[in-house]
Order: structure tokens, then C-alpha cells, then sequence
């Protein structure tokens, strides 16, 4: 029976923040990095596995890192590996001006158009259309692209399995936020994001019947019966804003659209304010740790983070000084006529760790709110 892996938003990069000893031409987050995907292509054992965009997390990836990388996927205990194009690998859409041409190798296939992939059992065959990322607004291009892909070689538009007649299942991989009616105002408007509604439309005109994205760091999955909608999650967090939540491999059998997600140990970056909290500290994982404190106490947690480092519990920590809301709770909340008002007087109190212009952050933020 055949099956699909999934893993998306590696991010792999040498961070210099927490980066720690170099060997070999890569430091230690970036060794982390390397054992992370390498944990989660094992888990793919015997899996056509599928990695959905930002593999990298800038353009230009130092060597060491991309063959590192390369030689993890060719190594790889899976049936084949493919790559999707995402936002931060590319510089444009044009062909070749993205960071993982150097990856492609026998057995790891890089998309960087829009692409139907397939494979034949017991002479059925099994689609999975790949659309890696493009800048503009995804509802605008998504059903073109989809349109284009549903096309088959004769002309005909494949609108369905069964008008194809011999393809089974079919699978849409994307590098795109999904939005639903729970999603943050300040992205419902994020171009690199298309409605769970719209996607639904899509889906039932070209009979898919499960969707996987990347892009969006958060894990999240629809399931409506006749339609999987999986937003599979970053494997790799690489900042404190990337928040606790699944970070692994979820897999997927087409012809009893069963999906499994299995975590994936690795770094993790954890915000706490109070020593109890770190009893709740994932096992088996890389800690990197941000404890907020009151200026009384800076000392003492600083010192026990020291502490908790040359141990072993963490890989490497910070103590900060926790904000005091009281005051910016007053204002904003109570003082505030408008929610637009409320905006410019929190980011104009608000203490930021450097100089900034608040002016500009007011505009940007203004942005996202339209």
C-alpha cells in the first residue's frame, strides 16, 4: 500500500543566537538541525516523503549545510524524497533562482513549478499535484494553477478521478497558510494564505481529497469526511516565537486516507515565568529556554539557568525582565475609545528591547489589521 510523509518549514540555517561550537563548518544548532530531519526521514521509512517548502531559511545556505542536508535525504531509509520551492528558499519564481537546485539528486526531486506527481500500483495510479510557493495573492493564482494541472496530456481536463480512469487518489501539496474562521485577525488578509472555504471549492471541482501545506508554523487539520485538510506545522522551531505545539512527521495512505502524526524530538524553544514551570519541560528535546523574571530576581534565575546549562536539562537559556502590563493595561484598556487608538497608545508605551521607530511599527502593524 503505497504512503506519503510530510514534513515542512525546516528553516535549516546557522543561527548565530545560541549557535554554540562549530565542527566540521557547522555550529551546534545547525548539527541539531541535521539530527532533527534526519530523526523524522527514518521515521518516513518506506514512505514517498515530501518536504513542503522553506527548507532553508535564506536564499544562500553556506555548502556545508547544504550538502550536510543532502546527504541526509539521499541517505534517507524512504521510497523517494521530494522538495517544494518555499518563500524564504526562493528569489524569484524564475527557474533555478532558489537555494535547492544543489539538492537535487537521484533520489530527492525538486519542484520549483507546479508539478503532478505520480506513481502506479496494481496499475492505478496515484496523483499528488505539487504547487510550490509564488508571491501574489493565492486566491488570484491557485485556480489557475489548479486548472493547469488538472489539464491531462490529450488536452482533456482531468476534473475528477474517475473521468481519468485509472487514477485513484488524488493529493494537493501546498506552501500556503490556511485560514479559517478561528485565524487571527492581523492574517486574514495574508496573501500567502487561501480560505479553508475557497480551498474547499477547489478541491471538490478537481475531486482531491486531502490537502497538505507548509508555510504556516502552527499545526492544524480539518477533517470533513470527504476532504483532509492538514496544515502540517514547522518541524523545526527556530525562535521563542515559534510556540509549544506539534512539531513532527505526519503521514498519509491515499486509498484509506488514514493520517498519522508521530513527534519528532528536537529544539524547542520555551517562554516561562515561574520555576514550577520547568517540570513540564518536553523530554529528549533541545532547550533553549527565555525565563521572564522581576528585577529582584534576575540574579537568582540567571544563576539557575547557569545552573540548568551545565547539567544538561538546557542547551542554553536567557533571563529577562518581565514587563509590567499593569500600567499599559490601564491606558490602553481603559483609557482607549477605539480599538485603533488602543494600537497606537500600547506601541507607544511599550518598552522594546532597541530603538525603534514607532511610527513605522504603527503603520505595519495598521497594515496587517486591513
Amino acid at each position: 500500500m503505497i504512503k506519503y510523509s510530510f514534513i515542512t518549514d525546516l528553516h535549516c540555517w546557522q543561527f548565530s543566537r545560541f549557535g554554540g561550537p562549530s565542527e566540521n563548518g557547522l555550529n551546534r544548532r545547525a548539527h541539531e538541525q541535521l539530527a532533527t530531519i534526519k530523526r523524522a526521514l527514518d521515521i518516513s521509512r518506506d514512505c514517498h516523503s515530501f518536504t513542503l517548502g522553506d527548507v532553508f531559511d535564506k536564499v544562500k545556505p553556506e555548502p556545508q549545510l547544504e550538502k550536510a542536508l543532502r546527504d541526509i535525504y539521499w541517505k534517507a531509509p524512504t521510497e523517494s524524497n521530494t522538495l517544494l520551492v518555499g518563500n524564504h528558499d526562493q528569489n524569484s519564481t524564475e527557474a533555478g533562482d532558489h537555494a535547492l537546485g544543489p539538492l537535487a539528486f537521484e533520489n530527492i526531486e525538486v519542484v520549483e513549478k507546479p508539478y503532478v506527481w505520480r506513481t502506479s500500483i496494481a496499475s492505478k495510479l496515484h496523483e499528488v499535484w505539487c504547487v510550490p510557493f509564488r508571491p501574489g495573492k493565492a486566491s488570484d493564482w491557485l485556480p489557475d494553477v489548479l486548472e493547469h494541472l488538472g489539464v491531462g496530456e490529450d488536452g482533456v481536463t482531468r476534473r475528477s478521478p474517475a473521468s481519468g480512469g485509472s487514477v485513484l487518489s488524488r493529493t494537493l501539496l501546498l506552501h500556503l497558510g490556511i485560514r479559517d474562521n478561528k485565524t487571527p485577525i492581523f492574517l486574514k488578509d495574508s496573501p500567502d494564505a487561501i480560505d479553508l472555504s475557497i480551498l474547499r471549492k477547489l478541491c471538490s471541482k478537481y475531486s482531491i481529497q486531502a490537502v497538505f501545506a507548509g508555510n504556516w508554523h502552527d499545526h492544524n487539520v480539518w477533517d470533513e469526511g470527504d476532504l483532509l485538510v492538514c496544515q502540517v506545522g514547522s518541524l523545526l522551531p527556530h525562535s521563542f516565537s515559534d510556540g509549544p505545539g506539534f512539531r513532527g512527521v505526519v503521514t498519509y495512505e491515499p486509498e484509506t486516507s488514514k493520517m498519522e502524526k508521530f513527534e519528532i524530538p528536537g529544539p524547542r524553544f520555551i517562554q516561562i515565568e515561574h520555576a514550577i514551570e520547568l517540570e513540564t519541560l518536553p523530554n529528549g528535546c533541545s532547550i533553549y529556554l527565555r525565563w521572564e523574571t522581576s528585577a529582584g530576581e534576575l540574579a537568582t534565575v540567571r544563576q539557575t539557568i547557569v545552573e540548568l546549562v551545565d547539567s544538561g536539562v538546557l542547551v542554553a537559556g536567557e533571563a529577562l525582565i518581565k514587563e509590567d502590563k499593569s500600567l499599559a493595561k490601564h491606558t490602553v484598556a481603559a483609557v482607549a475609545v477605539s480599538f485603533d487608538e488602543a494600537i497606537a497608545s500600547w506601541i507607544s508605551e511599550r518598552k522594546f528591547k532597541t530603538e525603534v521607530d514607532r511610527k513605522s511599527v504603527l503603520a505595519r502593524v495598521q497594515g496587517f489589521m486591513k
